[in-house]
């Protein structure tokens, strides 16, 4: 009887210890790929906001009507890739401040 339920208890313990082992026992090569990942994602996010901000520039400024206003747009543009590349670095540097 001490058998059977022996037997029964090796596929619960199978099920609790597999998943941990997974997420908790991570090698260095699986920490790097999750960082790069994170990274990308972090990245592929905040690029929504900054195009729906590069879009209003355009309607706003409207730089087809001049050439005063083409290079506002272009200086406005200009500042807003710097001021991005500036955020998305330091997010960057603070979430992983290793790297």
């Amino acid at each position: 009887m001490f058998e059977a339920g022996e037997n029964l208890l090796k596929p619960v313990l199978l099920i609790c210890i597999l998943p941990a082992r997974i997420f908790y026992n991570k090698t260095e090569e699986h920490k790097l790929k999750l960082k790069a990942l994170v990274i990308l994602l972090v990245i592929v996010i905040s690029l929504i906001p900054v195009y729906s901000l590069y879009k209003y520039l355009q309607k706003i400024i409207r730089p087809k009507e001049s050439f005063g206003r083409l290079f506002l747009y272009l200086f406005a543009g200009s500042l807003l890739v710097f001021v991005y590349t500036f955020l998305i670095v330091f997010v960057i540097k603070k979430l992983f401040p290793g790297a």
